[in-house]
């Protein structure tokens, strides 16, 4: 009887295999199921989303109005709006050049472009994953289609996008570009490896035109894991090779942007200390368990940080989630180690094994190892140190798919009960959610209401925004307004706005310069003492090439600047000769590089239509 049972579920196994009907479906329905599940959690009532959305999706609608006014290729170096006039194209987190930007300036609505964005950055973990797994590592489809439904459901991306950290989505091209770069090496056709690694460099240099410099260095270091992995199943060299070439490129590509925020960031550098680190492994190991694999505790995080003063983190930010599913295969893995180890690649697992021990000592409170990570720049400037976590998001799922390649081999029918085991325990967990803590749901979180915005936005057009110009300060310091980014909504530069690198409550910005006393305040413009009642924003950025410091005004001699400014024109400034060289780089880069990326596939077009009318 137990052999006839066990013949049944050999025969269907095998069915699943053949059908392709089956896995087509199979496909479908993770992605249908996936945005079904979120998108419904990105805006309610046609008008709120979350908070955080309170800085990018102003800006994008800044960067709707700039280009009206000036077209796509002249840059909004500044901002009138915002903080009495500072720097915006250098903002580490500008996303003029992005993938919402884009959309923004095909007229979509915003909520439309975040339902778009949303499914477009899903697609591309999707199949990213599924092309990496599957061409490259030679998984089976639906060992590959398991991988790329625990990738886009991972609790990184879709709790960042929900509650407005929409840059952080970036994170869903690193299967992709690892594809790219691997193809690069792995592919016969020379052709093929030029486009591959020429295209890898362009997704690595979208990152930093998208504002993902948030997650720029942990997906940098992603890679690298990703590489020493890949290494370690092909023992190929030439994969670091490449990757240098790739990121070199991608450095050319982007060494403008990259020059301007170095510029304004170290004219505002920031340290962050003894925020959000764990007092010991322990915590740490407790964190990853219910962080990946559980239901995140916000409480416990906060209760054990070595920091006397202690930071609550939202459940959201605490979000890796990768299911249970995941923790049984890891533990199988564990058990079974023996299995998928050679003792020949002894040193490479060590190297593999530091890599993976690298961030831990970045989120954990050990001393000296600790103080070294705290004295490099732009590590020191993070004061979420969980998300290093996000490192181990991909390792985890290829240990996965390792465990199942060797020990559940061949059974379908279980591989398929491993796909719906993250789709239902994401369901249960957002109704438990719901049920039991309605003031952390997504709903709850949803306080921003952007109909106004909206509204505004739908209005502009080129013959609209000729009308608009600053002509009135602001400063209301009100912790629970949203509005602080929408300025230009009321030709209006509000001083007391939301832009990090001065400092989240603007510490760092010299507003007292403007304004005596940081109280409400609302007035037209005015010259007083010579100078009119703007910041000159180029002093935040070139002071010295400007002979200027941070926090100076507009002169009555700059009324031509002036003017510009408050018009939302571009303004003349001198630009340090680094910088200059910079821009050329860049745009030589990105010339050259396409114009070789078209030759290349015009090549390779032509080559395959030689080769079909040789075969007959």
């Amino acid at each position: 009887m137990k052999k006839l049972e066990k013949n049944k579920y050999f025969l269907l196994d095998k069915y699943i295999k053949k059908n392709n009907y089956i896995f087509y479906f199979l496909v479908l329905f993770v992605l249908c199921i996936h945005q079904i599940i979120f998108q419904n959690l990105i805006i309610f009532d046609n008008a709120k989303v979350a908070e955080e959305h309170y800085l990018g999706l102003p800006n994008l609608v800044f960067g709707k109005i700039w280009y009206l006014k000036n077209g796509l290729f002249e840059l909004p170096h500044f901002i009138v709006s915002q903080g009495g006039g500072i720097p915006l194209y250098a903002d580490p987190q500008s996303v003029y050049f992005s993938i919402f930007q884009i959309l923004i300036l095909l007229n979509f609505k915003l909520e439309t472009v975040l339902k778009i964005s949303f499914f477009l950055f899903s697609l591309i973990g999707f199949f990213g994953t599924y092309l990496l797994l599957r061409n490259l590592f030679k998984f089976d489809r639906y060992v590959s289609v398991f991988c790329a439904t625990l990738f886009i459901f991972n609790g990184f991306f879709v709790n960042r996008y929900l509650i407005g950290h929409t840059a952080l989505a970036y994170y869903n091209f690193l299967p992709l570009y690892c594809f790219l770069l691997f193809s690069s090496v792995l592919t016969k056709n020379l052709y093929v490896k030029k486009i591959c690694l020429i295209s890898s460099s362009i997704i690595f240099s979208i990152l930093i035109f998208g504002g993902a410099i948030g997650i720029f260095v942990k997906f940098t270091y992603s890679i690298f894991i990703l590489v020493l992995i890949f290494y370690i199943v092909y023992r190929n060299f030439s994969i670091f090779l490449n990757l240098i070439y790739s990121i070199l490129l991608s450095l050319l590509i982007s060494l403008s942007s990259i020059s301007y925020k170095i510029y304004f960031y170290s004219q505002f550098p920031r340290v962050i200390e003894n925020t959000t680190i764990l007092n010991n492994l322990g915590s740490f190991l407790y964190t990853s368990l219910t962080s990946f694999f559980l239901i995140p505790d916000p409480f416990f995080y906060e209760k054990n940080q070595a920091s006397n003063i202690k930071t609550y983190l939202s459940i959201g930010e605490l979000e890796f989630g990768l299911s249970i599913v995941s923790l049984i295969l890891l533990v199988v893995f564990l058990i079974k180690i023996e299995k998928f180890y050679k003792k020949k690649d002894i040193v490479l697992y060590f190297l593999l094994f530091l890599a993976f021990l690298l961030p831990v000592f970045y989120i954990v409170e050990v001393s000296l190892i600790f103080n070294f990570f705290s004295k490099i720049p732009i590590l020191n400037a993070t004061w979420t140190r969980n998300r290093w976590l996000l490192v181990y998001i991909f390792p985890l799922i290829i240990i996965n798919a390792f465990v199942i390649k060797k020990i559940f081999s061949g059974k379908y029918t279980l591989i398929i009960i491993f796909i719906l085991i993250p789709i239902f325990q994401t369901l249960l967990y957002h109704e438990l959610r719901n049920k039991f803590y309605p003031d952390k749901s997504f709903r709850a979180k949803a306080v921003y209401s952007i109909v106004n915005l909206e509204n505004f936005s739908n209005s502009l057009t080129k013959e609209t925004v000729k009308k608009l110009h600053v002509k009135y300060i602001e400063y209301l310091e009100d912790q629970n307004r949203l509005d602080k980014n929408e300025g230009f909504m009321h030709n209006t530069s509000k001083l007391y706005s939301y832009s990090p690198i001065f400092g989240y409550r603007l510490e760092k910005l010299p507003l007292e310069n403007i304004i005596k006393k940081r109280a409400n305040y609302f007035s037209e413009i005015k010259i007083q003492n010579g100078k009119y009642d703007l910041f000159n924003p180029i002093c935040f950025l070139f002071p010295k090439e400007n002979n200027c410091i941070p926090g100076d005004k507009f002169t009555i001699d700059q009324k031509d600047n002036f003017q510009k400014f408050v018009n939302y024109k571009p303004l003349d400034f001198n630009i340090p000769l680094k910088q200059i060289i910079a821009n050329y780089v860049s745009l030589f880069s990105i010339i050259i590089l396409l114009i070789t990326l078209s030759i290349l596939i015009f090549l390779l077009v032509n080559s395959t239509i030689l080769k079909k009318k040789n075969s007959f």
